[in-house]
C-alpha cells in the first residue's frame, strides 16, 4: 500500500463522526486504555510492511497478521473518541439492600425505610459520547439528569452532592455511584458520604447500598442477585 494512500486514509478518517461499535480497543498498542498519534503512526508502517505486527497487535483486529485501511480507521476513532466501551441504553435497578454502614442507628434506618418505600428501584437511560455519559434517572415517579464517565473497563462512575435540611439539621449529601456496564445484570454501588453540623447531633458516617442494575431488553433474562 503506497504511503500517500494510508496517510490520506487516516486524514480522511479523522474528518468522520466517531463511531464506537469496536469490541476491543483497536490501535492502543501499549494497553493504557487510549491510542495516541504515536500508536497510528506504528499502524502504518505496519500496513506498509515497515513494521512487525508484533509491535502493535491490538491493531490487528481480526488476527489476519496485518492491519488494513478499516483498522486504522477504527483506531483513529479510538483515538478520537477514547477506549471506553458503549455503555448506553436503558437499565432498571431493583433488589437494592445496604451493604455497610458508619452510620448512626437513626441515620442507617431512614436509609433502610427509603429502600422499603422503593426509592431505590429507578431506570437509567444512557447517553454516552466518548467517555463522558448523560444519565437520566426516574425514581418514584421523579426525574434527574446528571453527568457521569465510563473508562475503558466498561465502569461507570457518576458522583453527586446536594444539601437539605431534616428537623433543623442541614445535611450534605455526597453519593458516588459506580458499576461495570458491559454485562447485564451487574452490581451498581451507592456510596453515600453524609456531613452534618454540629447542630444536627450526629457525627459524619458513610453507608453503601448495593443494587442490582438490569439492561432492558426484550430478550434479556434477569438472573438472581443477592448483595454482599
Amino acid at each position: 500500500m503506497a504511503l500517500r494512500l494510508v496517510l490520506a486514509t487516516v486524514l480522511f478518517a479523522l474528518a468522520l463522526p466517531s463511531p464506537m461499535t469496536a469490541a476491543q480497543c483497536v490501535g492502543d498498542c501499549r494497553g493504557d486504555g487510549e491510542v495516541t498519534i504515536d500508536e497510528l503512526l506504528v499502524l502504518v508502517n505496519i500496513a506498509l510492511d515497515n513494521t512487525p505486527v508484533s509491535e502493535c497487535e491490538s491493531g490487528d483486529s481480526n488476527g489476519d497478521g496485518t492491519v488494513t485501511v478499516n483498522e486504522i480507521i477504527a483506531a483513529v476513532n479510538k483515538a478520537l473518541s477514547g477506549c471506553a466501551p458503549d455503555v448506553s441504553g436503558s437499565w432498571q435497578q431493583d433488589q437494592a439492600a445496604i451493604a455497610s454502614s458508619s452510620c448512626a442507628a437513626a441515620v442507617t434506618a431512614i436509609v433502610q425505610e427509603n429502600i422499603a418505600a422503593g426509592d431505590f428501584n429507578c431506570t437509567y437511560q444512557l447517553v454516552q459520547s466518548g467517555e463522558h455519559v448523560t444519565i437520566t434517572a426516574t425514581c418514584v415517579g421523579e426525574t434527574d439528569v446528571t453527568e457521569g464517565t465510563v473508562d475503558a473497563t466498561g465502569r461507570l462512575t457518576v458522583t453527586t452532592s446536594e444539601q437539605e435540611t431534616m428537623d433543623d439539621c442541614p445535611i450534605t449529601l455526597t453519593q458516588t455511584t459506580t458499576g461495570i456496564v458491559t454485562t447485564s445484570p451487574t452490581v451498581g454501588t451507592h456510596n453515600m458520604e453524609f456531613r452534618f453540623l454540629p447542630v444536627c447531633g450526629f457525627a459524619d458516617c458513610a453507608i453503601a447500598v448495593q443494587a442490582r442494575w438490569t439492561k432492558l431488553a426484550s430478550s434479556l433474562e434477569v438472573q438472581g442477585f443477592s448483595s454482599r
